[in-house]
């Protein structure tokens, strides 16, 4: 029989699919209070009831109830600042995965941020998905010998097929969602401002909220620059687009281990990034370009003119290079695996 491992988190996000995998190493079962449709081959159980607060509510009652049928050997937790809550109280083997806008968000607000470190700390294992976030984990008073730092990372051999361009214009990609810690309409307004002749920007992501959405389009029907908008696109589609840049652009306020940016940088693609240290621990070589935040017209300028003059010269294959060690999905999926296997060896010792 094989051992149970039971994943809770928000299913909706995508985030549990790309750790897991095709996994059939295990028995698992997932557990979640969003909302979703996705089918898959696993065995997902909702636990939704008419609004996310009393789904929230209720959640610990349905965990309680799994866990006594599923008979889990550990248990394995995605974004902890909500589902973290629901479950640190379980007694079992259990892993936490941080993500790095549930972090960073978590620990500054002042009162909740000792609540949250309590929670952390009711968790066997604490995945971390950056080195800047496990040296903040450290400085709260974590163990190091309790974090695993690693990200899922990317489908290299996916990617692969879209390392060379395919256009000879310059065209660089906006890649992010239209959250505020994004700056998408600020980019858009400096770029407006700039109108930099010979560059077109192009604009992918999406938002939730129709009022960004409806004030980022008017944006860009309004401007007076080449600045195309994409919208969400996914898979070979999206990709195929993608491939068309010699730059991207990402900007955050904040952020955690960037797999947007991961992919980008394996492209080969010239990075426009906020001087943030998750983007910092990506970069080996130049050519990069490293804008503080908030963004401003200059730094952004001075980029722009260096990407039009082609005189950017660097190590590409480097930081490809440097991406392709660290962010090989399938490496690091079985790292978690192993995990997991180190986790249940100790439940099954203890029994």
């Amino acid at each position: 029989m094989k051992n149970r491992v039971l994943v809770i988190g928000p299913w909706s996000s995508g985030h549990i699919q790309k750790w897991l995998g095709n996994c059939n190493e295990f028995d698992v079962r997932i557990l979640t209070c969003h909302k979703f449709l996705t089918k898959s081959g696993y065995d997902v159980r909702g636990g939704f009831l008419i609004n996310s607060f009393l789904s929230f509510f209720i959640f610990p009652l349905f965990l309680i109830y799994h866990t006594l049928r599923f008979k889990p050997d550990i248990l394995h937790v995605h974004y902890s600042a909500s589902y973290g809550f629901l479950s640190f109280f379980m007694p079992i083997k259990k892993i936490v995965s941080i993500w790095g806008t549930d972090f960073n968000r978590s620990i500054e607000r002042r009162y909740f941020k000792h609540l949250y470190i309590f929670m952390l700390r009711r968790f066997t294992i604490i995945n971390s998905p950056s080195e800047n976030i496990t040296r903040k984990l450290i400085c709260l008073g974590i163990k190091k010998e309790n974090i695993l730092t690693l990200q899922y990372g990317i489908d290299l051999d996916f990617l692969s097929k879209y390392q060379e361009k395919k256009n000879n214009n310059i065209i660089i990609s906006s890649i992010r969602n239209w959250d505020d810690l994004y700056q998408i309409e600020e980019l858009i307004t400096l770029w407006d401002d700039i109108s930099p002749s010979g560059i077109k920007l192009r604009i992918f992501g999406k938002t939730n909220d129709k009022i960004k959405e409806n004030k980022i389009k008017n944006l860009i029907i309004n401007s007076k620059s080449d600045i195309e908008l994409i919208g969400f696109l996914s898979g070979e589609l999206f990709y195929s687009k993608l491939s068309e840049s010699v730059a991207f652009i990402s900007v955050p306020l904040i952020d955690g281990m960037p797999l947007s940016v991961m992919e980008c940088l394996f492209l080969k693609l010239f990075p426009i990034i906020s001087d943030i240290p998750a983007n910092k621990e990506l970069i080996l070589n130049e050519p990069y370009f490293f804008i503080s935040t908030p963004i401003q017209k200059t730094a952004l300028s001075n980029c722009l003119d260096i990407i039009k003059s082609k005189s950017f010269a660097g190590d590409f294959y480097s930081n490809a290079e440097h991406i392709a060690n660290i962010g090989d999905i399938r490496k690091n999926r079985e790292t978690m695996f192993n995990v997991y296997k180190y986790l249940i060896s100790n439940v099954k010792s203890e029994l």
